[in-house]
């Protein structure tokens, strides 16, 4: 609370009758007062703080503001701001800034740059309206404008979502990891065609690397196509089991007979006849999961292959492309396949 227990000094400095005395409008006075005063509430104001304390600077121009713009700045995670405006504060302020002050403020500048990364923005569009959020922090997400080309941001150490809005409402989204001390750079480029950005996922890559602003997941029929093809897989294996299982009964049944002669010993008929009769239920069990369990597989092979990857994360319309879906059909009477495409 360094800078509220100053405020009141600094809103004297403010109203003095040095050089630019004349200058302060009465507006500035104003503004910075309603500064001080939210920085006072409990708790304290910041948001509200940093925009009063914005708008006397602007008005004014004073070097003296800029300490409390800084800490405001800080406490908004505007790290960037907070640093820039620390740096001409004692700059400007020179020999009138107590030397406690100016180290303490020199520790915090530290502080900042070690806990911290710059990141360099550039973009397609002119103008855009950026939002950063950071994970976990308490925070409010915090806006920031791009004009001419490109915006260096100095952010946080920590899992950032930046969210870029053209001027005709299109958004692109940028989710990273910001380590401190690693300088990024991202363009958020709304003229990217969807190939262009295929397989890239944001937040996702190594960390501290740009990801791409637009996000692919794997396309619904893919997701159905490896369940289907795996269902099919352990159909087939079943197949097998069961195979196996009824060549083993119908072997056990006729070694009791004399298969030359097709005579089988009337104390045993029983007995033979349910072995056989078990056997051709496995077999019939053999029959439905291999067509079963072949179908299946086939659907899922051609789903995996024809459902590619869905575009999310990005408001731009593209044209429709040719799909293709098949769903299997099994039932008692019928096994194959169903096929639905558009083009």
């Amino acid at each position: 609370m360094r800078w509220v227990a100053s405020s009141a000094l600094l809103l004297a400095l403010l109203v003095g009758t040095d050089a630019r005395a004349e200058e302060v409008s009465e507006r500035a006075r104003l503004y910075f007062k309603n500064g001080v005063e939210l920085l006072q509430s409990s708790p304290p104001n910041y948001q509200d703080a940093y925009h009063q304390f914005r708008l006397a600077y602007e008005e004014s121009r004073s070097w003296k503001v800029l300490g409390n713009l800084g800490l405001t700045a800080l406490k908004l995670e505007r790290d960037g701001e907070a640093y820039d405006c620390y740096q001409r504060y004692l700059e400007q302020g020179g020999d009138e800034i107590d030397p406690a002050e100016r180290a303490a403020l020199e520790r915090e500048m530290l502080l900042i740059t070690g806990n911290s990364a710059v990141v360099r923005i550039t973009s397609s569009e002119a103008k855009l309206e950026l939002l950063d959020t950071r994970a976990g922090s308490n925070v409010p997400p915090q806006p920031y404008v791009f004009e001419g080309g490109e915006l260096s941001l100095r952010l946080r150490a920590g899992t950032h979502t930046i969210t870029a809005t053209a001027a005709d409402g299109r958004q692109l989204t940028w989710k990273t990891v910001i380590t401190p001390g690693k300088e990024l750079s991202y363009r958020f480029d709304f003229e990217a065609s969807p190939e262009e950005t295929d397989g890239a996922t944001a937040g996702e890559g190594p960390l501290g690397e740009p990801d791409s602003a637009r996000r692919t997941r794997g396309g619904t029929v893919r997701t159905v196509g490896f369940v289907t093809a795996g269902v099919g897989g352990a159909a087939l294996i079943g197949a097998v089991v069961t195979g196996l299982m009824a060549k083993n009964l119908e072997d056990k049944a006729l070694e009791r007979c004399d298969r030359q002669a097709q005579v089988c010993p009337a104390e045993l008929e029983q007995q033979i006849t349910d072995d056989l009769d078990k056997a051709n239920q496995l077999g019939t069990m053999t029959n439905v999961l291999l067509i079963g369990g072949g179908v299946l597989a086939a659907a899922g092979v051609t789903m995996i292959v024809f459902g590619g990857p869905e575009t999310v994360g990005s408001t731009e319309v593209t044209a429709a492309r040719p799909s293709f879906r098949i769903t299997p059909v099994l039932t008692p009477g019928v096994a194959g396949l169903y096929g639905v495409g558009s083009f």
